[in-house]
């Protein structure tokens, strides 16, 4: 079942269907024997997308879809852990390998340690098996929602206040801002991205480009949260020596890097008031959506 808007189905069984399938896939994904890492951050997308189209039909405070969010939220976040443990690595060995040929050394010393911190992190994962059943309670709960017949105003709204969120956080960051605000922005970004791919059959070319330049935000967005992450086990795990100070040193000039960028491409993003994107929406729905003459 594709994640997309359809012209030939009501809203509103569109995106039950879609909630339904993604999350029959991802429970599926995990009852299967020893599930790929690509399998893993596919349930943890698919989970992502589902929560996205919840908002799309539901406001936060909505106490009906609130445990439904929650239970979401909690499958993700112990899917991420797993995530986290391999990206730890990942991202430790690319900034060893740009790193100046001076502090390689610091890299390699500090290398069995974060092996160790891997190691430990994996016994604490939730099982796979339980996270599966997690899944598989949350796509009941999915099916037993009230969806509204017709939700595309609710729609819409919600897509313009999901914009709305990320342009004020993007207005309050400047390069000093703390890696949580960059985190902030990320969860928003990466919200907007999963809705505007929902939206590309109305109008493919604006909805489509504005999801991509999302995914290349929110992957640099990733970075720079997979860089404070690692900051934050370098900092528990090593003493405080030189060779952890050349480490971090360089951990932070990679981030202030990314920091540049990131605010470029948010300004070409969140430049657009929220009420010249709600205006696309409604044009681009009304052109989209309209009943096709019956040829004579």
């Amino acid at each position: 079942m594709p994640y997309r808007l359809s012209r030939r189905r009501p809203i509103a069984d569109t995106v039950r269907a879609a909630g339904d399938d993604l999350l029959g896939r991802a429970e599926g994904r995990l009852s299967a024997d020893r599930p790929s890492a690509a399998e893993i951050h596919r349930t943890r997308v698919a989970v992502k997308r589902v929560r996205a189209l919840l908002i799309l039909i539901a406001d936060e405070e909505d106490a009906a879809t609130q445990p439904l969010d929650h239970r979401l939220r909690d499958a993700n976040r112990a899917l991420s852990a797993r995530r986290d443990a391999g990206v730890l690595l990942d991202t430790f060995r690319d900034l060893a390998e740009h790193a100046a040929v001076r502090t390689f050394a610091d890299f390699t010393a500090a290398r069995p340690r974060l092996d160790d911190i891997v190691r430990q992190s994996a016994r604490a994962f939730i099982p796979l098996e339980t996270l599966a059943r997690e899944l598989a309670e949350a796509r009941q709960a999915w099916n037993q929602l009230p969806f509204a017949a017709d939700g595309w105003t609710a729609l819409a709204a919600h897509v313009v206040e999901t914009y709305r969120r990320g342009r004020k956080q993007f207005g309050r960051l400047s390069s000093e801002s703390t890696a949580l605000a960059f985190h902030e922005l990320r969860k928003r970004a990466k919200l907007l991205q999963y809705q505007t791919e929902f939206l590309q059959p109305m109008q493919p070319d604006r909805w489509s480009e504005l999801h991509d330049d999302l995914k290349k935000l929110t992957d640099k967005l990733g970075r720079h949260h997979d860089l404070e992450v690692l900051a934050d086990r370098l900092t528990a795990e090593l003493p405080e020596t030189p060779s952890r100070r050349r480490i971090l040193s360089a951990l932070r000039s990679r981030q202030a890097t990314l920091v540049r960028k990131i605010l470029r491409r948010c300004g070409g993003i969140y430049d657009e008031k929220p009420a010249h994107l709600l205006r696309h929406l409604q044009q681009d729905w009304a052109a989209w959506h309209k009943p096709r003459a019956i040829p004579s």
